[in-house]
């Protein structure tokens, strides 16, 4: 039994692995006599401690302020994302995108700055990997997001992939997971209209409803 679990996965194929997401324990407040929880926002995605077992062996690691992850299908590799839980000057953590060797369970940081990452997608070989991130504020309510791309093993920092001919105005989805074709050879990405910011200089009174009615 795993205490404080949110999520579980584990590889299609390959090794008798597991991964991970551990809530956290809820704090409690001594002045009230009540349990406050560590998570103050539902929306608002947590950094949380994930943790990745051999469940032949026994032999795990625990990584924290993970946001996003998934394995290769094979099993080999596994890839995350990880941002701060609160703004610290003092903190010095790299922060990013990191892949791991599932053998050695060596970790390695193939995209740097915290972002919001995701949509992580291998090929069916675990030869290639794909996903949508932007490195914009969290407070920045309309995202741009880029499209990241690369051959494994990734021996140096991933960057960003600029799209050509997109259609005007459209921008790369953040709710679409790029997905590779059965031969590697071809990847197939979401693209979207771009998000129209709501103008927040109207107050509610300046603003036109309508009812729209029909009947036979």
């Amino acid at each position: 039994k795993l205490p404080n679990l949110k999520s579980f996965k584990g590889p299609k194929k390959g090794d008798a692995l597991g991964d991970y997401l551990e809530h956290k324990k809820e704090k409690k407040d001594s002045t009230k006599g009540k349990k406050v929880d560590a998570i103050k926002d539902a929306k608002k995605v947590q950094p949380l401690n994930l943790v990745l077992r051999n469940l032949t062996s026994g032999k795990k690691e625990i990584f924290k302020n993970v946001t996003e992850y998934d394995f290769s299908e094979n099993g080999k590799h596994l890839i995350f994302a990880t941002k701060p839980e609160k703004k610290d000057s003092t903190d010095k953590t790299p922060y990013g995108v990191y892949l791991v060797n599932t053998t050695s369970f060596t970790k390695q940081l193939i995209v740097a700055g915290a972002g919001d990452y995701k949509q992580f997608s291998f090929d069916e070989n675990g030869t290639q990997v794909s996903f949508v991130g932007s490195k914009e504020n969290d407070k920045v309510k309309t995202k741009t997001y880029q499209f990241y791309y690369s051959k494994l093993p990734q021996a140096s920092k991933v960057d960003s992939v600029q799209i050509k001919n997109l259609p005007t105005d459209w921008v790369i989805s953040e709710n679409r997971k790029p997905v590779f074709s059965k031969d590697g050879n071809k990847l197939f990405l979401g693209i979207a209209p771009k998000p129209v910011e709501k103008d927040t200089t109207l107050i509610a009174e300046d603003q036109a409803k309508v009812d729209i009615w029909h009947w036979n």
